[in-house]
């Protein structure tokens, strides 16, 4: 038959005559020796489906057993292809699972044909495929059915992706790479620089199955203005790879740049059906490894980290000018507009994060205060505390190394009124939540960071010499040597003259038994009882106990003034203050309160009961 065209119609595919020999296999399975040979091969699937497999089956693989092609006539098939073809020897497992792969597209292939005389109601021609005919009314009946729709439509729809498609033919890119290497081949032997030269491969080849080709001079020469395109894109790609702008990676290469859509995993733009082990051999140690991965998403969060940076920056800048341009002719920023426009500074060094603990700004009190981890000249257990409002809590033991100009902790200066300390241990297993003032080398928690070094202030730092007692408990604030003051108006008021005593009168005899004066009897003592000296001297009273005679030669002593943390005055302070409403009334009573809720809850059933009522008479 002739078509319009004065072309010859092509007829439908038949199985190659006699039987012909494969001498070699690709590393997936498909015949690539000889030449000659591959047509037929890829002719004979197509014939062999279409005859053995009826249309009546939806799937190739297993998703519906029902609807499924059972492998008997999977071996039925291969059998058939056997018959036509020798494959070499210790080869017939790998291409026999490659035909199979191979007469699935086939099949699949086969029943859209079939589709295009549904939707068009007519009828094949059953002179090709006989066979077939027995299942076509069935074929036809799920074709129009509802979940035939569905699944017709998310496949059009995918295949409308699809904007470039190849024009290599039904053999695809196995016979077609070797012709391109040996045209390329050719024109470099002749003295020709290629346009192409040091392109990436895959996206040579991509470009050339998709209407590019080479002319004499090493050019590139394109047959619609898509394929222009795209080898424009290819090369703005690769002018990006080679000034380190972009780096490629694996299947994000060059051409996946270009494309600007991602690698679909079980088969590879450029190569064919291939999987990407075959078609990246030079990255086949990278598919179980978790490194590629993580250098990924670090590579991300750098990016985003820059873009962030740039725009606070770039926020920064405007605020500056605007303040600048504001300040300049005199007219000051309205109120919270420079608070509204203003955005954090990133200068600042990345570990001084303020955490729940405390602030990491030094306190006032802590300027110019000498503590005793100051003094250190080497690595010294300690105890580590943290601030809880009214007391400190021991929450750690660690080492305390010594301070000094110059001092780092990862890679950073130490602030003002910290420490290096390292974390051998902790009290408890609840600490480990602690959040630290600066964080450490990878977590701000405390638990993470055991056996590491992180930053303490100095003030919650205590030695051993300085605590004898090894509870767990509150403990007050550490002693500090604090700098000379200038010497304060006020004088100190002189002691309060000493009141005299009066010992108090001997207690009374007790009954005893005995058995007791027997015992009291017999008691020796060493020295006697030291007199009382001052009142109790020369009163002729009777001398008392050892216990109360040194009870009364301490009461004379001054007291030393017991300070209370300004924390706590604070707070108590509070307590004793008024709350300020707006009628100055004192708070009410425990009792007022109680009196308040009850007529409130008198009220609340009182209307209830009315509601009740007025709905039941509505009713």
């Amino acid at each position: 038959m002739i078509s319009a065209a004065g072309r010859a119609k092509r007829g439908r595919n038949k199985m190659p005559k006699g039987r012909s020999l494969i001498t070699e296999l690709d590393e997936l399975g498909e015949p690539v020796a000889p030449v000659k040979v591959m047509g037929p091969y890829k002719s004979a699937i197509g014939v062999v489906v279409k005859e053995n497999v009826p249309i009546t089956y939806r799937y190739w693989n297993t998703k519906d057993k029902t609807w499924v092609v059972p492998d008997s006539i999977k071996e039925i098939c291969w059998g058939k292809l056997k018959e036509k073809f020798i494959f070499p020897e210790d080869s017939e497992p790998l291409a026999r699972r490659r035909a199979l792969f191979l007469m699935g597209n086939s099949f699949r292939y086969f029943k859209f044909t079939l589709n295009k005389h549904v939707k068009n109601a007519t009828k094949p021609d059953w002179k090709d495929f006989p066979n077939q005919r027995p299942f076509w009314e069935q074929f036809v009946l799920y074709k129009r059915s509802e979940e035939a729709q569905a699944s017709s439509a998310t496949n059009s729809q995918n295949c409308r992706k699809n904007d470039k498609p190849h024009k290599t033919g039904s053999r695809g890119y196995i016979r077609k790479i070797p012709e391109w290497e040996e045209q390329a081949e050719r024109l470099v032997h002749s003295g020709v620089t290629l346009q192409t030269d040091g392109w990436d491969p895959r996206a040579v080849r991509y470009l050339l199955a998709r209407g590019a080709y080479y002319n004499p001079n090493g050019s590139l020469g394109f047959r619609d203005r898509d394929a222009e395109d795209l080898g424009r894109k290819i090369q703005e790609a690769h002018e990006a790879a080679s000034t380190g702008a972009f780096v490629p990676d694996r299947e994000n290469d060059e051409l996946t740049r270009a494309l600007g859509s991602k690698e679909h995993p079980g088969r590879t733009r450029g190569t064919g059906n291939v999987p990407w082990r075959f078609a990246f051999p030079e990255h086949l140690g990278t598919y179980r490894s978790r490194g590629r991965r993580n250098a990924q998403q670090q590579a991300e969060w750098q990016s985003l980290l820059q873009a962030v940076r740039e725009e606070v920056n770039a926020t920064n800048e405007k605020f500056r000018a605007e303040l600048v341009e504001s300040l300049s002719r005199g007219a000051p920023l309205a109120p919270g507009e420079a608070m509204r426009d203003a955005a954090p500074d990133l200068s600042s060094p990345p570990g001084l994060v303020r955490s729940s603990c405390g602030s990491t700004a030094l306190p006032e009190e802590d300027v110019g205060v000498t503590f005793p981890v100051d003094k250190i000249t080497q690595p010294t257990i300690c105890k580590l505390y943290i601030h809880q409002k009214f007391f400190d809590m021991k929450v750690a033991v660690g080492q305390a190394w010594p301070t000094g100009e110059g001092v780092m902790l990862h890679n950073r200066p130490l602030p003002e009124g910290y420490v290096k300390v390292t974390v051998d241990s902790l009290v408890k297993r609840k600490y480990k939540n602690v959040e630290l003032d600066i964080s450490g080398d990878d977590s701000r928690l405390l638990g993470d960071n055991i056996g590491g070094f992180v930053a303490w202030r100095k003030c919650y730092i205590i030695f051993e010499s300085e605590s004898e007692s090894s509870d767990d408990g509150p403990r007050e604030s550490p002693e500090r040597d604090l700098p000379p003051s200038p010497k304060s108006n006020r004088e100190s008021s002189p002691p309060s003259p000493q009141r005299e005593l009066t010992p108090p009168s001997p207690p009374k005899k007790r009954r005893t038994s005995s058995r007791t004066q027997k015992i009291s009897s017999q008691k020796q003592y060493s020295e006697p009882a030291e007199k009382p000296e001052g009142p109790c001297e020369g009163t002729g009273k009777k001398q008392v106990s050892g216990s109360i005679t040194t009870l009364l030669k301490e009461k004379g002593k001054k007291v030393e003034d017991f300070i209370v943390p300004k924390g706590a005055m604070d707070h108590f302070l509070n307590l004793m203050k008024l709350p300020q409403t707006g009628n100055n009334q004192p708070p009410l009573s425990d009792y007022e309160r109680t009196m308040n809720i009850e007529r409130w809850h008198e009220g609340t059933r009182a209307a209830h009961k009315l509601n009740v009522a007025e709905r039941g008479r509505i009713l």
